[in-house]
């Protein structure tokens, strides 16, 4: 439980440092692949990806808050945290595709 609770902490402070870095600092260096001629709208990009890494963040504090409240059922909380990861994972990419123009 402790190792599940730490992993949540520090998976959850770098989605948040990246996502707050991204949306209102606009660091553009952060972005894998990122190439200023090829992109039209660098700040809709960063927008989208920054809102993803804290949405990222967000869902990591409620698994720490999961993992508190059910310690009798970590397996299943791990499983629905993984699938929602997964899932938000997904959506920032295919959105991130459809931005980079």
């Amino acid at each position: 439980m402790v190792f599940a609770i730490v992993i949540f902490v520090v998976v959850g402070a770098m989605n948040a440092w990246v996502g707050y870095a991204l949306k209102y600092q606009r660091r553009y260096g952060l972005i894998a692949g990122y190439d200023p001629a090829r992109h039209g709208a660098p700040v809709a990009l960063a927008k989208w990806l920054g809102s993803g890494a804290l949405g990222l963040a967000l869902l990591c504090a409620a698994g720490i808050i999961a993992v508190l409240a059910l310690p009798d059922r970590l397996g299943l909380v791990m499983r629905s945290l993984g699938v929602a990861v997964v899932v938000t994972v997904l959506v920032i990419v295919s959105g991130a595709y459809r931005r980079r123009t």
